[in-house]
């Protein structure tokens, strides 16, 4: 039996805002934290959503994110920023650089912000989504913690550095590739152990920097992740932290901390970088989202090599997970929702209970 509950979007985004707000987070810095988590939720990207409630909440009790300061312009031109996240939450600090962005593109067509000193702000697909629904490209990534080997090293040398490249499809959903540059994302290490499953070959090294299959091989924040397609995913996560970090004046690859969560009372001060460009800078902006149309129609007219495979377009899958979110609500485990209830009766917050439906998958 699996049990969990039902709730709607709304509802869960309004529960862990107040959630946060309890706890000390400024009301726009917590609303900001719940609606970027409860996003994930509802684009199927269970690892980067409520869950992730526990980790900020300890961190920000540990001094790793303040809810007393706001992120701050430091350099500016009409079509750049640079930002300091002074140490706030992720989402806060993302949410920022994606408006400046989103407002310099508009008047300039094109603009670069840059985020330092923030800390882990959710999926890039998040962000690059919003410009994607007004009609912009959007290209977004992030720097990690050094958690992956380059194609040669016994160790970690840099980090998976997510990064998503997005584009209007008009009546479908947008284009969004939102893709890290490990083989699997670590959150996947639990998975497999639950399962007692050996990991696929060539995905990690162990603490010594030898290849395993097993997710029980040492602790696990020890294990070593590979890049996707050898030197290409080296490669690319290498450009996306001289996109971030290297620009911003961040802390770059091994000046972070060793792992994500390796030391809770610390900050962990990545950096991020949003990119908008405004489609109308290129000719007839309702034209070329035409041609994004015609381009899914002709993905989808292929004929599948079985009837069990279907033909999906990068972004697709969100799209029709959000909706799906949208017109049946989420399902939050038994689990998290107990911890989620533990919080809020540790601030005396009431736990709308009528919100959440029991419900047994």
């Amino acid at each position: 039996m699996n049990v969990q509950y039902n709730v709607t979007p709304d509802h869960l985004k309004e529960f862990v805002s107040d959630l946060f707000e309890g706890y000390g987070f400024q009301a726009s810095h917590a609303e900001s934290i719940a609606n970027n988590l409860v996003g994930a939720d509802m684009r199927g990207l269970r690892s980067h959503g409520v869950v992730r409630v526990e980790l900020y909440l300890t961190q920000q009790a540990a001094g790793g994110i303040l809810t007393d300061t706001n992120p701050e312009i430091v350099f500016e031109t009409p079509t750049t920023a640079v930002i300091d996240a002074h140490k706030v939450a992720g989402a806060v600090a993302g949410d920022m650089a994606t408006e400046i962005a989103r407002k310099k593109a508009k008047e300039h067509g094109i603009a670069m912000v840059t985020v330092r000193g923030s800390n882990h702000f959710g999926g890039c697909g998040y962000f690059a989504e919003k410009l994607a629904l007004d009609g912009m490209a959007a290209i977004v990534g992030s720097n990690t913690s050094p958690l992956m080997a380059s194609p040669v090293t016994k160790k970690a040398v840099i980090g998976n550095n997510p990064f998503c490249v997005a584009m209007p499809a008009g009546k479908y959903a947008p284009f969004n590739l939102d893709i890290s540059n490990g083989v699997m994302a670590f959150g996947k290490i639990h998975e497999y152990r639950r399962l007692n499953k050996p990991f696929p070959a060539d995905a990690w090294l162990d603490k010594d920097g030898n290849p395993t299959t097993d997710p029980f091989a040492n602790e696990f924040i020890e294990f070593i992740s590979l890049p996707i397609a050898g030197h290409k995913g080296y490669g690319l996560a290498l450009m996306v932290e001289a996109l971030t970090s290297v620009i911003s004046g961040g802390a770059v690859a091994g000046e972070l901390l060793p792992k994500p969560g390796h030391s809770l009372d610390e900050n962990n001060p990545v950096s991020h970088s949003i990119i908008a460009i405004d489609l109308s800078s290129f000719g007839n902006k309702d034209e070329i989202i035409a041609r994004s149309e015609r381009l899914v129609d002709y993905l989808h007219s292929f004929e599948t090599r079985s009837p069990e495979m279907q033909m999906f377009y990068p972004g697709e899958m969100e799209g029709i997970a959000i909706a799906k979110a949208k017109a049946e609500g989420i399902d939050v485990p038994e689990n998290i929702i107990n911890f989620l209830k533990e919080k809020a009766n540790e601030i005396n917050l009431r736990f709308p209970e009528e919100n959440f439906v029991r419900v047994e998958r």
